[in-house]
């Protein structure tokens, strides 16, 4: 019999062959390309060889091919011979052939190969088939249950040769029915190839970062980036948006998803910060990803700008980043001055201070200078006061909590500054001047107390005085108490289980729906534009790949941020008791509580 690859067989063809083989005679092998196939059935029963009418040949490789034709009465004999001619000139094939009666069950089995196509001449290949017992059904029949398919996999509703999990795969493909085929180029019959948002959560992406095969083509995943150091993410009023399709493509014909390519825009990009432009963008394999671009020339990110853009002109002292300050005359941003130039504002110095026409290292007001000749740039004392030879005069800070660091606003006009000789400080002035809240003893550099309620002096949160409010408890919104696995290095997705893998775990608050987890938040002192102390603010939302969470046994889990000092449900995971597979509280494990506690910070 001879078939041709991409075409049909016809009966007379067939019929002629078969009775050739049934008179004994061999066909000669091809002559110029092909390969002669050798169905060697002698280890079937006479009983099973009564049964065949049907012979399924299906090939695999370099080109995928099912072909079914009647093998009676050549096959009685125990040996059936044709000759394929593909329809590719190059690589290898592999060969199953199914010898089936006319209800389609399956009495003998057999692979052979792989063979190498040779270009011009012929290829050969014998395939031993094992006796079946006409139970189960052949590659390509009908099928709802695995149990009723000889190769053992029901996929895709027919008998096949795998399970056929691949991406952009079926079974069930025209002329390949039974072999796991890839869907032809260009098209997505079961939306694999769909965008997917690190970001949010959402799109398919099978086959991409965060995707997954026909099992879970929805994927999940966490913010790219590397642990509790990965980029913070700062998302604008109204939400990341997020148009995650973009990123998606078609099925390549290779059992892949070619995707939109890396760099392709899928969402409005936004001010992460004063100096860093966050844009989305996808990265080649069908995830739509945050990355972050910093803003340069000292000119910062307008905030109010939708989508966000790095400014290029400034008109005000706040459209320039730190070390900068915006020259009115050419509206460009400028590098801010050491001291002991001349200057006009406060802006212009490095200091922040701007004292008798220099950039200053301290504030210096009247009757100090900060313009003597010799020492330029540092706040002398006025020459009036005598503190004798070789001392030198300065000026202190008043201390008026007691806590050892003056106030860093003080001047002498408001009495909260002085001048003195050097080691002889006026009774409640230090020379220190780094306290921010000199009302409260609390408030210092340094501090590393948590406090829930405002400062006695200014009402501040910032203890520490390094222009933050750090909050003390992580929240974490959505999410519940879950078991991670003991490894703890999977990602935020399927790597939590409602039961413990080992005796006494604790739960943990892993990652919420959206593939974001909420570590412990920073919140400036001030949202005022004119607040440049709130450009070292690390971000609200920090993106944490790996087990998110999995240390983290317990936090806030409401969606609205529990800010310091307010009182909100706290949530402290369970654990499992003496066995492993169990859930929280179960076989002498604890119960996961929720109690009123109030944010502290610092």
């Amino acid at each position: 019999m001879r078939l041709l690859g991409k075409g049909g067989v016809g009966l007379a063809g067939a019929l002629a062959v078969a009775a050739l083989t049934s008179a004994g005679c061999k066909p000669s092998p091809p002559t110029s390309f092909g390969v002669n196939v050798t169905v060697d059935a002698k280890n079937l029963s006479s009983t099973q060889l009564s049964m065949v009418t049907i012979g399924s040949l299906l090939v695999s490789g370099a080109e995928p091919q099912v072909k079914q034709f009647p093998v009676t009465p050549a096959i009685s004999s125990g040996q059936l011979t044709f000759q394929y001619i593909p329809g590719v000139t190059s690589g290898s094939l592999k060969f199953q052939f199914d010898a089936l009666d006319a209800a389609g069950h399956l009495w003998g089995t057999g692979t052979g190969g792989p063979v190498t196509l040779v270009a011009g001449g012929a290829a050969a290949v014998t395939i031993t088939l094992t006796g079946q017992g006409g139970k189960l059904s052949g590659l390509g029949a009908n099928c709802t249950t695995a149990a009723t398919c000889g190769s053992g996999f029901c996929t895709d509703n027919v008998c096949c040769e795998s399970a056929c999990q691949d991406t952009c795969a079926s079974c069930a493909l025209k002329n390949t029915t039974g072999l796991c085929v890839g869907y032809p180029a260009n098209t997505d019959p079961e939306g694999e190839c769909t965008g997917f948002s690190m970001t949010t959560g959402t799109g398919g992406g099978a086959g991409g970062t965060g995707g997954a095969g026909k099992s879970d083509a929805g994927g999940s995943g966490a913010i790219d980036g590397g642990g509790p150091d990965a980029e913070s993410i700062n998302p604008p009023d109204g939400g990341i948006v997020v148009t995650a399709n973009n990123c998606g493509g078609l099925c390549n014909g290779q059992k892949q998803c070619a995707f939109a390519s890396s760099g392709t825009s899928c969402g409005t990009s936004f001010c992460n910060t004063r100096k860093d432009l966050a844009n989305l963008t996808c990265d080649g394999n069908g995830t739509c990803n945050v990355s972050f671009s910093d803003c340069t020339s000292g000119y910062a990110c307008d905030l109010a700008a939708k989508p966000g853009v790095c400014r290029s002109t400034c008109t005000a002292n706040t459209d320039c980043l730190v070390g900068y300050y915006c020259n009115g005359d050419d509206e460009m941003c400028q590098a801010t001055k050491s001291d002991s130039l001349t200057c006009a504002t406060d802006a212009e110095c490095n200091s922040g201070h701007c004292a008798t026409g220099v950039c200053c290292n301290t504030a210096c007001d009247a009757p100090n200078s900060c313009n003597k000749a010799g020492s330029a740039g540092k706040c002398q004392c006025s020459s009036t006061m005598n503190c004798g030879t070789g001392v030198a005069c300065q000026t202190f800070y008043q201390d008026a909590d007691g806590d050892g660091y003056g106030n860093r606003n003080g001047t002498t006009a408001a009495g909260t500054a002085m001048p003195g000789c050097v080691g002889s400080p006026p009774a409640g002035f230090v020379a220190d001047n780094t306290d921010c809240d000199d009302g409260d003893a609390s408030v210092h550099p340094g501090q590393t107390g948590w406090f829930t309620t405002a400062s006695k002096g200014i009402g501040t949160f910032d203890y520490d005085c390094d222009g933050t409010a750090v909050k003390e408890f992580p929240q974490y919104p959505g999410a519940s108490c879950t078991f991670c696995p003991d490894a703890c290095t999977a990602g935020c997705s399927a790597a939590t289980s409602s039961t413990c893998a080992s005796a006494t775990a604790q739960a943990s608050l892993a990652c919420n729906s959206t593939g974001i987890c909420l570590t412990r938040i920073v919140t400036p002192l001030s949202t005022a534009e004119t607040a440049i102390a709130a450009e070292t603010i690390v971000s609200p939302i920090k993106g944490n790949t790996g087990c998110c969470g999995c240390s983290d046994h317990g936090g806030y889990t409401q969606s609205a941020a529990v800010e310091c000092g307010q009182s909100a449900s706290y949530t402290t995971c369970g654990t499992c008791g003496s066995t492993s597979g169990t859930t929280i509280g179960s076989t002498g494990g604890t119960t996961t509580t929720v109690v009123a506690k109030v944010q502290a910070c610092h």
